[in-house]
Parts: C-alpha cells; structure tokens; sequence
C-alpha cells in the first residue's frame, strides 16, 4: 500500500498540483518512515515510569547503538507531525485573502529548517542526565513488583533518569507543532469560510474539500499519537505529584509480549 501511495502521488497528482507534490510525498514518506520504525526497525517495548526500554526490531542486533534507535523512533513521531504542519502551511500560502503568507521560498527554507532543529534538541533533551541503570530498575521494584521477566534482561535499557525534563521536552515540542498547526488551519479556514471576496466560489469550495480531505487522513496517526500521550503524562503528574502508582498503567508496553 505504501508502494501504491507512492504511484498515486507521483503519477497521478494533476499537473495544477505540482507544487504540492512534493509537500504529499513528505507526508508520505513520514508516515512510512514512522510505521516502519516503530513496527519493523525498532519496536520499542516501554515501561512507565522509569523509561526503561528493550528493543526487539531487525535493528537490535546491528552496529546501530541503542540510544540512536530510541531517538530515531522519537524523532519519526515528531517528523510525522512537521510534515502534516508543512502541508497546511502550503494551503495557506496560496490562499489569495491571507495577508501573511510564506511565498517567498528562502522563508519557507528558514522555517522548515528551525522546525527540524527543534524537533532534534527538544527529542535530544529526553537523553539527558547520568543513568545508573541498575539502581533505577530497583527503585521501579519498590512500586511495580512484578514486572515481564523481559524487564529484568540486559538488554532492557534505561533512556533518561531525568523524567521530568524529558516530560517537559515532550509537552513543549507537541504544543510547538499543536501551535503551529492551528495557526495555519484557523487562518485558512476563516479566510475561505467567512471572506467572501478576493477568491471564487469554485476555488474556495475546492481549496475547502482538499483540507477536509487531508484532515480525516491525518486523524488516525494524530489520535494514535495523542492518545498515548493523554493516556501516559496524567498518570506521570499523579504518580510524582502525589505518590500513587498502578500496576497496570505501569506496564504499559508496545507490543505486548508477555
């Protein structure tokens, strides 16, 4: 199917498209790139709240070290995210009726470029801090005494012993992307839905189908996403604001191998 994805964008995109091609197969190669990392090249296998991770992708054997596969697999999640930014920021640029567009193609350079630094400092400070690791896993045993036999591997590594910088890293690269995506969806819906001069029936009818049609395909990944997210940083606020652990939220895992 991604093959077939691939064929369409390439072969069967009109040539009134053209410029947004390239923004499509972006898209495109991000979603692959994620499914592939997290599914087949990586397939990290978690445990909250001492962010120690075990590998079980085809990479785990490799030269590749463990800490450049965890950050590879982070960093697909946020490049998926930069890449559904990209494609509404190109909507936005070609609506008439917006005062402030990036036309100019170095601008547009000059803000990719930031947003992918971001992205590696903000991911790069999870792996922050000395880890012992041994002490680490001792101190989730006094609360989750009955881990997978998988926890106590040695290949069973620990990412951070700073959870709270790395939860703050998280939460401020998502409400980064979060922004900036609002930022473009909101201007240019209000620009197409409510001002009605400057721009066609017709063009803006169809500028309208094609960003509701790039919002349902991006719904599946975005709730995926954040549903890992709303479902892990509350029990993480709980679990160091107020002392209360479960076992269950706890062992949290992909995939599920015991």
């Amino acid at each position: 199917m991604s093959i077939y994805g691939y064929f369409l964008i390439i072969y069967v995109t009109p040539p009134k498209m053209t410029n947004l091609k390239y923004i499509l197969l972006n898209l495109h190669t991000s979603t692959v790139f994620l499914d592939c990392a997290i599914n087949f090249l990586i397939t990290p296998y978690l445990f909250i709240p001492c962010t120690a991770v075990s590998l079980y992708g085809v990479l785990r054997n490799t030269f590749i070290p463990f800490k450049m596969q965890t950050f590879m697999a982070q960093y697909a999640i946020y490049n998926l995210g930069m890449a559904i930014i990209f494609v509404f920021q190109n909507r936005h640029s070609v609506i008439s009726t917006i005062s402030w567009r990036m036309t100019r193609k170095s601008t547009k350079i000059i803000y990719y470029v930031a947003l992918y630094s971001f992205g590696f400092i903000f991911v790069g400070l999870c792996y922050t801090g000395d880890i012992n690791t041994d002490e680490i896993k001792l101190n989730f045993l006094k609360t989750n005494p009955c881990p997978p036999a998988v926890f106590f591997e040695k290949s069973t590594q620990i990412i951070t012993s700073q959870l709270g910088i790395a939860g703050l890293s998280v939460l401020i690269g998502s409400s980064t992307l979060l922004a900036n995506l609002m930022l473009f969806v909101t201007s240019a819906v209000y620009n197409l839905v409510f001002k009605t001069t400057g721009i066609s029936a017709k063009t803006r009818q169809y500028q309208l189908k094609f960003m509701t049609t790039i919002s349902i395909q991006i719904t599946v990944p975005i709730i995926a996403i954040l549903g890992c997210y709303l479902t892990l940083l509350p029990w993480i606020i709980i679990k160091y604001n107020f002392g209360i652990d479960t076992q269950e939220l706890s062992r949290f895992h992909f995939p599920d191998l015991e």
